[in-house]
């Protein structure tokens, strides 16, 4: 049951993404933008403060349980402030991120909600809300943000400097989050110096790459500023061929 509860949510957050592709001249409506991203923004925002809550009162109070530094977590407050202020920098930096933590832990999830609990729907959906509302921002142009050098050189500035202050913070109160996260989730067992240097040079630079694959191969569909699609999405030129064939 756990497993077709993830496989469930998986196969549903995968439909939601494509949604975008599927039926652009619904999400490029202007009352349809405002609704989706006061809905994300609700929802992350009851996510967030009830997981932030949780993990307050399973450390008791102290001082390291204030601050939960799990990149998902991390990335669940930042679309939050994404959804409010739509910001081409906040993509720069942190794009690639809010990909490759929700699909590592969809996939390897450190915990498996059933379908019939409330945690099913606050685990699954909380990451899908967090790809969900990255892509839709990208996608329909709400920002001028664009796959660049520039963009993938302030990707790797802010991930040294989240992994280098949580690491910090990890020694201090004796956490072990993100390199903790990427060790269970990949199944690696090295010292924690080894581990990492590993996670900075290697498994850090390798999850960016793979999460700008789908932000280089699928470009922006509707141009906001100008209340016009720059082109087809792939799922209109599939339908096309389909039809032209059945014809």
């Amino acid at each position: 049951m756990a497993i077709f509860s993830q496989i469930l949510a998986i196969i549903i957050s995968i439909l939601l993404l494509i949604s975008l592709h599927a039926f652009p001249n619904f999400y490029a409506k202007k009352n349809i933008r405002h609704s989706v991203r006061i809905i994300i923004f609700i929802w992350m925002s009851y996510v967030q403060i009830q997981v932030c809550y949780q993990h307050i009162l399973n450390n008791n109070y102290q001082i390291s349980g204030w601050f939960y530094l799990e990149l998902c977590t991390l990335s669940g407050w930042i679309t939050i402030i994404l959804m409010v202020w739509p910001n081409k920098l906040i993509l720069q930096c942190f794009f690639p991120f809010a990909i490759f933590g929700p699909v590592l832990t969809l996939v390897v999830p450190n915990n498996y909600p059933l379908i019939s609990e409330l945690a099913f729907y606050r685990f699954y959906f909380g990451h899908t809300a967090i790809l969900f509302g990255f892509f839709y921002i990208y996608w329909y142009g709400f920002t001028d943000y664009q796959f660049s050098k520039e963009a993938i050189l302030k990707t790797f500035l802010t991930g040294i400097i989240i992994i280098l202050a949580v690491e910090l913070f990890n020694q201090y109160f004796n956490t072990n989050y993100i390199i903790g996260d990427i060790e269970g989730a990949l199944g690696i067992e090295l010292a924690r110096p080894f581990l990492f240097l590993l996670t900075l040079g290697g498994i850090g630079p390798v999850l960016i790459f793979l999460s700008y694959l789908p932000i280089y191969f699928f470009k922006p569909i509707y141009d906001l500023k100008n209340d016009q699609f720059y082109h087809q999405t792939w799922i209109q030129l599939l339908q096309q061929k389909i039809i032209l064939k059945i014809k």
